[in-house]
């Protein structure tokens, strides 16, 4: 069940939304017999080809946006060949990011429940040199893969046969009995903490420059009615996911954070409170995870900035005690008084001062338009995908535009 409190527009928007998203029941697993697991750093792009050296369209990603593929037929690729079978497991933006590794980077390893698949590699293609954070082994791990088969490539690799499971989520679109069944068990193979938590609120408040101005004043309110605070990313993953798991409410403002909801159990509620005073969020994949572990979803309207942004932006947010927030306090029964829903003097100066700083590097919204005008203009010119994206990166990092996501 979804419940959102905040105007007409958002609800309908949502309506949507919330509609329109899909669990799949039946996933395939495609076979490539003598495929290459293909990895161009150059022009940081990935997939699976087979013998011929054809693109095989089930390599695909489904988040495009943030995944670069080969197209038709590709040229030759010096690749390593090993002896053994694979499982791909996709690449690109599914590890370049906690939240997008939770919902995209082990939407394919399914595969690892079947013994016919549990000797295979398991592989991630990664463009570029990157280090591989050590929570990505550790939740690869906990799914049951053991570490001497996890590969995470910068190079082309040849196998005996490459498997390639279909997505068990798609960014926004549809998720899957298998994507529960892979949170399920990493949850079920994390020990229970000694002091669990029936209420949980996880906090932005110290992730450094990306903290949302004003959520303090929100925190404050949940831990007042018995929610217990946490700091993620001050946290170890296996003790993230012991809390969570054990927990029937999470709460937040909108964030990778509130992705943990994976691990938790059926029937448990998510509440999600919105930064961001464009219609669109996060919600579309929040609502998705949400679905994956039949949990209930309320989603409340908390921004009060200002400018206009949307969910993923550099530019400073703010949120407050807004009535829409208020509503929730009194339909959920919390407690709170007049004291807590004032928005201290320091808190809007901070604001103030964020977005004039802002806008001095990234200019006004009249000036960002120009800038977005010029950068798509002159980028359509240029032949090749890979070449207007580095004409693009560059008048993006001249001109100061922060682009659209």
């Amino acid at each position: 069940m979804v419940t959102i409190f905040g105007p007409a527009e958002y609800k309908d928007y949502y309506k949507k939304i919330v509609d329109g998203a899909k669990i799949k029941e039946k996933l395939t697993i495609h076979q490539v017999n003598g495929g290459s697991i293909i990895v161009d750093n150059k022009n940081e792009s990935f997939g699976v080809v087979d013998r011929n050296n054809l693109l095989v369209k089930e390599s695909i990603s489904s988040h495009r946006t943030h995944a670069k593929h080969m197209e038709g037929k590709c040229k030759h690729y010096r690749s390593t060949y090993y002896d053994e079978d694979a499982v791909y497991c996709g690449g690109g933006m599914a590890i370049k990011h906690f939240g997008h590794f939770l919902v995209e980077g082990i939407n394919r390893i399914y595969p690892i429940f079947d013994k016919k698949y549990r000797n295979c590699k398991f592989v991630f293609a990664v463009t570029g040199k990157k280090n591989i954070p050590n929570y990505m082994f550790e939740i690869l791990r906990l799914a049951g893969i053991p570490e001497k088969n996890i590969i995470f490539t910068t190079k082309s690799l040849r196998f005996n046969n490459v498997y390639i499971p279909d997505e068990a989520f798609d960014w926004g679109y549809f998720s899957s009995h298998k994507m529960a069944e892979i949170c399920g068990h990493i949850a079920d193979s994390v020990k229970r903490p000694e002091k669990t938590y029936d209420k949980i609120y996880v906090s932005r408040l110290k992730t450094g420059d990306r903290h949302t101005i004003g959520e303090n004043i929100i925190q404050n309110i949940f831990e007042k009615n018995g929610y217990k605070v946490i700091y993620p990313e001050q946290l170890p993953v296996q003790q993230q996911i012991g809390l969570v798991k054990n927990c029937s409410y999470l709460a937040g403002v909108a964030g990778t954070a509130l992705h943990l909801a994976l691990f938790m159990r059926p029937g448990g509620t998510v509440i999600q409170v919105k930064r961001n005073l464009e219609l669109e969020d996060n919600f579309f994949v929040q609502n998705l995870i949400n679905q994956t572990n039949m949990l209930n979803s309320i989603l409340i309207w908390g921004s009060i900035e200002k400018t206009a942004t949307k969910h993923f932006t550099k530019c400073p947010q703010i949120i407050g005690p807004t009535d829409y927030f208020i509503e929730f306090l009194r339909s959920n029964n919390f407690s709170f008084s007049a004291e807590d829903l004032i928005i201290p003097k320091d808190t809007l100066e901070e604001y103030k001062t964020e977005l004039a700083r802002y806008n001095v590097l990234m200019g006004g919204k009249f000036s960002r338009g120009i800038k977005k005008f010029i950068t798509r203009l002159f980028s359509c010119f240029i032949p090749g995908r890979h070449n207007r994206k580095v004409v693009r990166e560059f008048l993006e990092h001249v001109l100061h535009y922060e682009k659209d996501f």
